[in-house]
């Protein structure tokens, strides 16, 4: 099997994907940004080789992906984009992540160092799981989602796509057992209630800040 998996995304946190990519033994064959000037610059020893729109005129068949967006939307737009012409996108688990075998993580999530998924939870495709957080039992996270690092989600907690769970956030277990589609959590909120789709939230307790278009 080659285990060698590009990625896809330039920016700040480009370098944790890489680091979680290359900790799951894969070596990085280069690096996509989504502006054509980028190409050939270092990037941390990675060369950027090409844009988005170069890439997406190719066959990817047997090229495998990393999506180092952290945007859910372009995520998914991007994740859509690569499987469509035939490239893959593997699930990837840093060697210090504790995964519970009674659970299911989905193909081309990223799951980051010290993380820690409890029996009985799924989480579906193309979500991020950042460095040392916390999903307790019973929880079902959709996909195209995002839990900053040290997010704690309380046991048996419904996690609809393209949520955004901010830094040190904690969902109370079996009381917020509800957060809708594209609800974002700010950092450090306590979430003691079910949130609506596209709400904004935030505070000890979390209170709502705005809706979203």
């Amino acid at each position: 099997m080659d285990k060698t998996v590009y990625i896809l995304g330039v920016g700040r946190n480009t370098i944790v994907t890489i680091d979680l990519a290359e900790s799951c033994g894969y070596t990085i064959g280069g690096l996509f940004h989504y502006l054509d000037d980028r190409t050939g610059e270092d990037y941390f020893g990675h060369r950027i080789i090409g844009s988005n729109r170069e890439l997406f005129t190719k066959d990817l068949n047997g090229m495998s992906f990393a999506i180092s967006v952290g945007d859910n939307t372009i995520r998914f737009e991007l994740y859509n984009r690569i499987l469509q012409l035939g490239g893959n996108i593997p699930l990837l688990i840093h060697p210090t992540a504790v995964i519970s075998k009674y659970s299911k993580v989905r193909a081309g999530s990223q799951i980051y160092a010290y993380s820690v998924i409890d029996p009985n939870t799924v989480i579906e495709e193309n979500t991020i799981i950042s460095s040392k957080s916390c999903v307790l039992h019973g929880c079902r996270i959709g996909k195209n989602c995002f839990l900053a690092p040290d997010a704690v989600l309380g046991a048996n907690t419904v996690v609809e796509d393209f949520t955004m769970i901010g830094l040190n956030a904690t969902i109370i277990s079996n009381k917020a057992n509800m957060l809708g589609s594209h609800s974002v959590i700010g950092a450090s909120a306590v979430v003691t209630k079910p949130v609506e789709k596209n709400k904004v939230v935030a505070g000890i307790p979390a209170r709502e800040l705005q809706k979203i278009k």
